[in-house]
């Protein structure tokens, strides 16, 4: 799949800046046209402020605006040619695909691409990104009346659309950065049928000043941090997330928001808006194509750029006089949540059965698959299915596939005994050593029946054991031995997933976690075509804590009597420094990351700990956050002297106020949200002032990490 552009149609702002509007379609490979009459204010893009400025996500929609006209009289529909009496016309649409871009089939049929003249000349331009973006299906107004008449219809870069997909990545220690590019692949990569070709395909920058200890200056701090298991993307229930609060949580965690800024997937922490410049080492944006390599670096040499009325180039001019200044009192606390309940890792490698090894390997038959991580007593009985293995040897064929109870597949065994046979069916001796605390530990499994030669009631028996270290578990006693023993679970239903659950204390020892299931018993019919399947085998910790939480407070001595409180951070993942939680941050080992720094510093922080710190610096003192209209200027073109190319403000701009007249505002800005009339060369800009200047060491804060039942309130 390929966009071809069906129309092309350059203009000039009212300052005489070359742009061009691009309406590209799917699989179109046909003519160019450029006879669309624009309307007086055809292009608006704004990117959506929010009143907290720490709001991580920051979307963006255009707004088109354009003239339907008749087909009798050309492109100018005012020109002489025109008859005298309108009304007794025969008016004509335009061909019936002409402005089938009003409706469109699928959010991904028609793209939208905003270019300004960065360099060439007027007679030859060349053109960059500004913005990019697809044709909503949304509702639309057209006007009942002869032609011409104006209509108007948006385009979003669908960032705010990802709520509408769970996440779906199988990497099992994904990097925060996969697990971004998971989120955002339903918009980036794949159309709305979930194939590669439709899409933005936009890449990556990043500019985050972070690092975990021990890894180099000047890296990407996304890419360096894993996540402890892709399974810290479901919910308590077992079920996916929506990729919007996974990437928000992954955002909200390194204190970055994310928005397109000239064709890419932009990330930035907040405390690098303090910078004066995007160019030079620490300070440079880290590239990445649309698949996740890595290509190179991105400066901006000068973003600060000046507002103020001197008529200077590159300056930005206040308009319509509606600048104000609004005050956002400081705050001298914050608090940062990490959700833990029910997000202990499965003690099993592989307890969900999802890595597998290549269809009919080992005696396995050609349907089934070998699960990795486990020991099969024989593999022409015991196997992983999904949902579509089928035995097509047999006539008629059999159908060995169900519905996983999680996940692509699960396990099943063949056949049941009326003894207990002396070796299982089926083992996992991979499990995590567990160290008593006291703490309790719950065993679960489920389980799935199926006797396709009976029906009604079945009574059968599931049998297992369970072991820790030299310490096997007697369900009948409630207690741990030294006597192996194998524990008989009662199971009479038929054709459901039922999830048995077992709380066990944990041993007075420390010990390898190891399982067995053996053949099922089944005493009347002794049937060797029953069928069991099992899934989600799990070991974990059976703690009542439900949040990891950390309170940071401003004790420098200048700044420590405010009062103001920053609203508490929840996010999904965190520093908790036990590998032990499914959400927990790890390198590339798997082991628990001990700490973070600052770029060009040695010194160790807990990650919420320094992301407090940060967002603190920005509100340790009353933050200013301009508001208003301003123009922006043609670029100098090396003397001195305006041209007629312009470097648009986008959130990558930094507004510095510098009035001569006006000592007492002489700050330098960060745009939070944009709109942008583009005919018009007028930006509607909402700031705030970033500063990282008030806490610069650890004394400047006190931290207080600890677990709670309940959520910690301030």
């Amino acid at each position: 799949m390929a966009y071809g552009n069906k129309y092309v149609i350059p203009f000039k702002d009212d300052d005489l800046h070359q742009w061009r509007l691009s309406i590209a379609k799917e699989n179109y490979s046909g003519i160019e046209y450029d006879d669309i009459i624009l309307g007086e204010d055809p292009v608006n893009v704004e990117w959506q402020a929010n009143d907290d400025f720490f709001n991580p996500i920051i979307g963006s929609s255009c707004k088109i605006e354009l003239y339907v006209q008749s087909e009798y009289g050309g492109r100018e529909w005012e020109d002489d040619n025109a008859p005298a009496n309108w009304e007794e016309q025969t008016w004509y649409t335009w061909d019936a695909d002409a402005i089938s871009f009003m409706q469109p089939d699928h959010d991904r049929q028609w793209r939208i691409t905003i270019e300004y003249r960065s360099g060439g000349t007027e007679e030859s331009p060349t053109y960059s990104t500004y913005w990019r973006g697809f044709v909503v299906q949304d509702e639309y107004t057209r006007p009942l009346q002869v032609f011409p008449y104006k209509i108007s219809f948006y385009a979003s870069d669908l960032i705010g659309t990802i709520n509408g997909y769970n996440y779906a990545g199988t990497t099992e220690q994904p990097t925060a950065f996969e697990a971004i590019r998971e989120c955002l692949k339903n918009i980036n990569l794949q159309d709305n049928e979930g194939t590669s070709g439709n899409s933005l395909e936009f890449g990556y920058k990043f500019l985050c000043r972070v690092k975990p200890k021990n890894s180099s200056d000047n890296t990407n701090p996304f890419t360096e941090t894993h996540i402890m298991s892709k399974d810290a993307m479901k919910d308590e229930n077992g079920n996916a997330v929506d990729c919007k609060t996974i990437l928000e949580s992954l955002l909200m965690m390194l204190n970055c928001r994310i928005f397109q800024h000239n064709g890419q997937w932009t990330i930035v922490s907040l405390d690098a808006l303090s910078l004066s410049t995007f160019s030079g080492t620490g300070k440079n944006f880290i590239t990445y194509d649309k698949d996740g390599a890595n290509q190179s670096t991105y400066s901006i040499t000068d973003p600060v750029q000046n507002i103020n009325s001197t008529g200077d180039p590159d300056t930005i001019m206040p308009m319509n006089n509606d600048l104000v200044k609004i005050i956002k009192r400081p705050c001298v606390r914050h608090r940062t949540n990490v959700r833990i309940k029910d997000l202990y890792r499965n003690e099993f490698n592989n307890g969900n059965f999802e890595l597998v090894s290549s269809q009919g390997t080992g005696g396995v038959p050609t349907w089934g698959f070998k699960p990795n991580n486990w020991t099969i007593g024989d593999l022409t009985t015991s196997y992983c299915v999904n949902s579509s293995s089928i035995d097509t040897s047999q006539n008629p064929v059999v159908v060995y596939g169900i519905t996983p109870y999680s996940g692509s597949f699960s396990l099943l065994n063949i056949g049941s005994v009326q003894s207990t046979p002396a070796s299982p069916m089926v083992s996992n001796n991979t499990g995590n050593s567990i160290s008593p605390t006291g703490t309790p530990i719950k065993l679960s499994f489920a389980a799935y029946a199926n006797a396709p030669d009976r029906s009604g009631l079945l009574s059968y028996s599931m049998r297992w054991r369970l072991k820790i270290g030299a310490f096997y578990w007697d369900v009948n006693n409630d207690r741990w031995t030294t006597n192996s023993v194998v524990n008989t679970t009662l199971g009479a239903v038929q054709e459901q997933w039922l999830v048995y659950e077992f709380n066990l204390k944990q041993p007075s020892t420390a010990g390898t976690v190891e399982i067995d299931f053996y053949k099922v018993y089944e005493a009347v019919h002794n049937d060797s075509n029953f069928r069991l399947y099992y899934d989600d085998v799990k070991v974990v910790i059976d703690d009542d804590k439900e949040f990891y939480s950390t309170n940071v407070e401003i004790v420098k001595s200048t700044i420590k009597n405010n009062s103001g409180v920053l609203p508490a951070m929840d996010i999904r993942f965190g520093q908790i420094e036990d590998d032990a939680y499914i959400n927990c941050l790890v390198d590339s080992s798997g082991v628990a990351i001990a700490a973070y720094n600052n770029y060009g510093s040695s010194t160790d922080f807990e990650l919420e700990e320094l992301m407090s710190m940060k967002r603190l610096n920005d509100m340790s003192t009353n933050n200013d956050s301009i508001q208003g209209t301003v123009r922006k200027l043609s670029d100098d073109d090396g003397s001195g002297n305006l041209d007629e190319t312009v470097t648009p403000i986008d959130l990558l701009t930094l507004p510095k106020l510098n009035f001569t007249t006006v000592q007492s505002i002489n700050n330098r800005l960060a745009i939070d949200g944009l709109s942008f009339s583009v005919k018009q060369n007028r930006y509607k800009i909402i700031t705030h002032t970033p500063s990282q200047s008030n806490l610069t060491v650890a004394s400047d804060i006190n931290t207080v990490r600890n677990f709670y039942k309940f959520k910690p309130e301030d």
